[in-house]
């Protein structure tokens, strides 16, 4: 069932994450981080860390081992799976995560991301908020706005195949009227004509 979203309803999200071979079930994101239908926003967001064994009580960074986050927005309708929180190869953390959503009037329609690191750390601090927290920025854009540049290029092909077809006609119908007419069709005027 499709619910229209009015400007300012909380669109529903889940995360969750990925850390040496283990992942937290879906969580609900905290009502306060949730994106809002078509107001830009900005958050700092701390994943949560899954526990590496079954009955551990705390909750630990592996430095060795990447950290993933996944989304998904609105009953799983559109996800972001497995971002780079930290990328334990190169030694870097997620320091700016930009989601856009693109909409219609009452629906989300897609939604991309840009990822922003850090500089490479040059001693990983496992329990370092950097390796686990990072900023959300929420953007919004309309399906209008991102279709306008190609409806301007779709109606300028369109104009320039209409010249051209109008353009083959005409040449194509003075040619025919430059043919000189067969004897018989001169003969048949002439015979009209007394």
């Amino acid at each position: 069932m499709a619910v229209a979203l009015q400007p300012g309803d909380r669109v529903s999200m889940l995360t969750q994450t990925f850390h040496s071979d283990t992942k937290t079930e879906w969580l609900d994101m905290p009502l306060h981080l949730m994106p809002r239908f078509t107001t830009p926003g900005s958050h700092i967001f701390h994943v949560t860390i899954p526990k590496f064994a079954k009955n551990a009580t705390e909750y630990r960074i592996n430095p060795r081992n990447d950290l993933k986050v996944s989304f998904t927005f609105l009953g799983n309708k559109l996800s972001l799976p497995n971002i780079q929180v930290y990328n334990a190869k190169e030694r870097v953390a997620l320091k700016k995560l930009v989601v856009t959503f693109t909409h219609d009037e009452f629906e989300v329609v897609k939604v991309d991301i840009e990822k922003i690191y850090g500089n490479k750390m040059t001693k990983v601090d496992p329990s370092h908020p950097t390796l686990r927290g990072f900023e959300l920025q929420y953007q919004w854009t309309s399906v209008q706005e991102e279709d306008f540049g190609l409806g301007v290029i779709v109606m300028f092909c369109s104009a320039i195949v209409a010249f051209l077809v109008l353009f083959s006609v005409i040449v194509c119908n003075s040619e025919l009227m430059d043919v000189p007419p067969t004897p018989a069709a001169s003969r048949a005027r002439k015979n009209r004509m007394n």
